[in-house]
């Protein structure tokens, strides 16, 4: 049953509780980011009641989290956080994670304006469509022996780089965005690698909780302590996942790069400013109760957002902190950020990833605004490809919510800071 409104604690304008005595068993509150439009959206799915579900996971430190672009998913909702203490029998949750390990965004800049793109842009996007494999079982360019693909596993991006796919350069340069510039988001993940990882190691940690007596109210946050020896090997596969990731963005990029040389150019360059993960957990150390602690921090469905200072930001991102990518849907805007000091002493470094969704895929492909989608979007000056007609009504700007409020919120709550705007005029779905 879905949490009722009289359980949550209006904090602030951007902040919702929900006590740690809500619920047997929770050893921790529940922290919810979002204000009164995005909340009422909320109430309707279970998404809150698996934030209370995380706040019960051993070993739990801090609050268990949730990001304004909260929806239900798997064990942990979609834009939960949540950290443990390893060294104190703190466990790892592959649901905690997500089925496709390192989801993320990379941002390329380009040295292209609007007027400059704009009367191309269909050529671009169907060269794009033809260069950069999309959906599911199309064959590609690379091809990989075992022994190839172990090497990819253990180094990610570099492998791509190293066999010619792509150029060694910082992976984050100077932002240098400015007003009409044309850039691209690469919004992938692992994949069914990382789908793969996560439905193994849900089984076998099923069986572990037993083992290392472990209860629960929901069997979809399956986990064990992260020194043990399921839980270390799950770590492994999750980081072979994560870089079988990086290196399908490092591919993607490659790609695309050789598709804008085709349309405008050799001289034409394609520039990495940043590639952020979505699904991922990490030791970091961190702030807790005035003690610096190691923690595990699971982040599914939500972004690192280091500030200006922190060791971990590269160097040129020092003094103005971890750029932050927020895609939105098809038809609205996405986002640049950069993290903020109340990420630190509120959510480990953390900020939303998304817009959320607000109608499950299948409902979406139902819903009366599917009809027309892709007419739709054009008649904006969006022009869309995909391999299914599933994979725009799928993805229908009406399926998310007000990116823009989400925004609203991350930025006013203190967690990243609004740096750019980004407006789509193409769009590639797999």
């Amino acid at each position: 049953m879905p949490l009722q409104m009289h359980q949550l604690q209006k904090l602030d304008d951007y902040r919702w509780l929900v006590p740690k005595g809500t619920k047997p068993g929770m050893l921790t509150d529940a922290l919810i980011y979002t204000d009164e439009r995005l909340l009422q959206d909320l109430l309707k799915d279970l998404s809150l009641e698996q934030a209370i579900n995380v706040a019960m996971l051993p070993g739990i430190v801090g609050r268990s989290l949730a990001m304004p672009d909260i929806h239900q998913g798997y064990g942990f909702p979609i834009g939960g956080v949540a950290a443990t203490l390893p060294d104190e029998g703190g466990v790892i949750s592959p649901g905690g994670v997500g089925f496709d390990i390192n989801c993320g965004v990379r941002l390329l800049a380009s040295t292209l304006t609007l007027e400059e793109v704009r009367p191309k842009i269909k050529d671009l996007i169907n060269q794009l469509f033809r260069d950069i494999p999309s959906g599911a079982g199309r064959g590609g360019d690379v091809r990989l022996s075992h022994q190839d693909l172990d090497r990819l596993l253990a180094e990610g991006a570099a492998w791509m780089v190293a066999h010619g796919y792509g150029r060694a350069e910082q992976a984050a340069q100077v932002l240098g965005l400015y007003e009409n510039e044309i850039v691209i988001l690469i919004h992938s993940g692992s994949r069914g690698f990382g789908h793969q990882v996560c439905t193994d190691y849900l089984r076998d940690m099923d069986a572990g909780m037993r083992r290392y007596g472990i209860e629960l109210p929901d069997r979809q946050l399956a986990c064990v302590p992260v020194h043990s020896k399921e839980g270390q090997e799950y770590l492994a596969a999750m980081r072979a996942a994560a870089n079988f990731a990086w290196a399908n963005r490092q591919g993607i990029t490659h790609l695309t790069r050789q598709a804008f040389k085709r349309i405008f150019g050799e001289k034409e360059e394609l520039r990495v400013v940043y590639d952020v993960c979505h699904n991922i957990a990490k030791l970091e150390r961190h702030n807790v109760g005035g003690r610096d602690r190691k923690v595990m921090v699971h982040r599914k469905g939500a972004t690192r957002a280091f500030p200006a200072g922190r060791p971990e930001v590269p160097e040129p991102y020092k003094s103005c902190g971890q750029p932050v990518l927020i895609p939105g849907s098809m038809g609205t805007a996405s986002y640049v950020l950069v993290g903020a000091e109340g990420a630190m002493r509120e959510t480990f470094g953390t900020t939303c990833h998304g817009a959320g969704r607000v109608m499950s895929r299948t409902a979406a492909r139902k819903s009366a605004y599917a009809q027309n989608a892709k007419q739709r979007l054009e008649d904006q000056g969006i022009i869309v490809r995909a391999e299914t007609r599933d994979g725009i009504t799928e993805e229908i700007p009406e399926a998310y919510k007000d990116v823009d409020v989400v925004i609203d919120v991350v930025h006013n709550a203190g967690l990243a800071r609004r740096v750019a705007r980004l407006r789509p005029i193409g769009v590639i779905k797999g």
